[in-house]
């Protein structure tokens, strides 16, 4: 009962119940010749003031619906990287430290490790940004963030580096094989259309899914 519309929707239950009941209680003593409660001005008047209500609801469930979707909208637009200047700054390190040494598009593991054995200092980035985006992911399946929007925003880059640093993932996973779960599972889910289609999933002109969006 956490959705906005669902809290909507039992505030109309409780408008109508009593409307059905006083009509259903008005129709059983006429069959039965009893003279009404109420007549059947009242009813009108009963019945027209729930039909007012009903469309004052139907105007807040609307409402409540805009104010829901641009909520987990502005949660996905707090996992872009406009204000984490740090990840920024961290991803041209890891350009420049470790991918001229990819091989088929994928950074090995042994360019991530010196001589000692301990990761190179740009390897902290790459821990933070499969955080921030393992995090993103759990907030998509969980359904506290739009992903459409999130699509827009991150698709190409996430899944360019979930495949660029696989490696790495894979070696994390040998500790715990839950680590960075949603994450790789969102960009399995995101691979194909982060690439193919390069059209704007929102209508320019109403902010409304154009045609070409991918379905759920």
């Amino acid at each position: 009962m956490n959705h906005p519309v669902a809290k909507v929707v039992s505030v109309a239950a409780l408008i109508w119940l009593p409307a059905a009941i006083l009509l259903s209680l008005a129709c059983w003593r006429w069959r039965l010749g009893v003279q009404p409660v109420f007549d059947l001005t009242n009813l009108f008047v009963v019945i027209v003031a729930t039909f007012i209500a009903y469309g004052q609801l139907a105007a807040l469930v609307d409402q409540q619906r805009r104010d829901y979707v641009r909520t987990l909208r502005d949660h996905a637009l707090t996992y872009s990287f406009d204000n984490r200047m740090d990840l920024v700054e961290g991803l041209l390190a890891l350009r420049n430290e470790f991918e001229r040494g990819m091989r088929d598009g994928r950074v090995p593991l042994e360019e991530m490790v010196q001589d000692g054995g301990a990761w190179k200092k740009p390897v902290s980035t790459l821990v933070l940004l499969f955080a921030h985006w393992e995090n993103l992911a759990l907030t998509i399946y969980s359904g506290t963030t739009d992903e459409r929007m999130a699509f827009e925003r991150c698709a190409r880059n996430l899944v360019t580096y979930v495949d660029r640093y696989r490696s790495f993932i894979d070696h994390r996973r040998e500790e715990n094989p839950r680590m960075y779960i949603y994450l790789t599972m969102l960009a399995d889910r995101w691979r194909g259309e982060a690439f193919a289609n390069t059209r704007p999933i929102f209508d320019l002109g109403r902010g409304q899914r154009s045609d070409r969006a991918r379905s759920d």
